[in-house]
């Protein structure tokens, strides 16, 4: 019974991002031309969002793409980061805050 215990604590905490210090590692794939396209992309699009819209920026979004790295990370933090700055607007637009 401990050994099923300790089995199922292990791949729980596999999962946590607190055990991983906030990283959450996604998987790379082979195609790295197609990968570096849409990594491009999608930096784009979140670079333009309304969040942003004051921020000039001196360098170009494959540039951060190529800074980042071949191993995608995903931090705890910048997702309830986004989701507070989301929940806030709704509240703005509904004038409840």
């Amino acid at each position: 019974m401990a050994f099923r215990l300790a089995t199922i604590q292990r791949q729980i905490l596999a999962g946590d991002a607190a055990v991983s210090g906030g990283v959450l590692p996604s998987a790379v794939s082979g195609n790295e031309d197609a990968e570096f396209a849409q990594r491009v992309q999608e930096m784009k699009t979140w670079m333009s969002g309304e969040r942003f819209k004051h921020t000039t920026r001196p360098y170009k979004v494959e540039d951060v793409v190529k800074l980042q790295g071949t191993f995608p990370l995903q931090f705890a933090g910048a997702r309830v980061s986004e989701k507070l700055y989301k929940m806030m607007r709704e509240h703005q637009a509904k004038g409840t805050c």
